[in-house]
């Protein structure tokens, strides 16, 4: 299902004022993309071929490789619209994969420190 890059920001918006305190509260430090598709670029490293089947990418510098550069370099995650419209059929679909894509990459699981 296709929708326009203001109803999928606007998505976001709602996903993010329905998390919850603690998780909005990270996501006040990480910058938040919306990319149409992956670049070749993005998906080196990550084994996927067909760019639609990759949803996010979360790029992070681990703490202890840091070396003082986590204040010059964010935290960020991109979400690929046309990625997450492939596997959806509908626009509460999108918003719960879009929610569900944020927790994932915001959860303490993935803290590479």
């Amino acid at each position: 299902m296709e929708i326009s890059q203001n109803n999928f920001n606007s998505l976001l918006k709602e996903s993010i004022r329905e998390l919850d305190s603690s998780k909005r509260t990270n996501c006040k430090n990480i910058t938040i993309e919306i990319s149409q598709c992956p670049s070749s670029e993005e998906l080196l490293g990550t084994g996927i071929e067909d760019p639609l089947e990759l949803l996010s990418l979360h790029e992070k510098i681990p703490h202890k490789n840091s070396l003082g550069y986590e204040k010059q370099i964010p935290e960020k995650i991109i979400l690929f619209q046309k990625s997450i419209e492939n596997v959806c059929s509908s626009e509460d679909e999108i918003k719960q994969i879009i929610t569900e894509t944020l927790l994932n990459q915001i959860s303490p699981s993935n803290d590479l420190s």
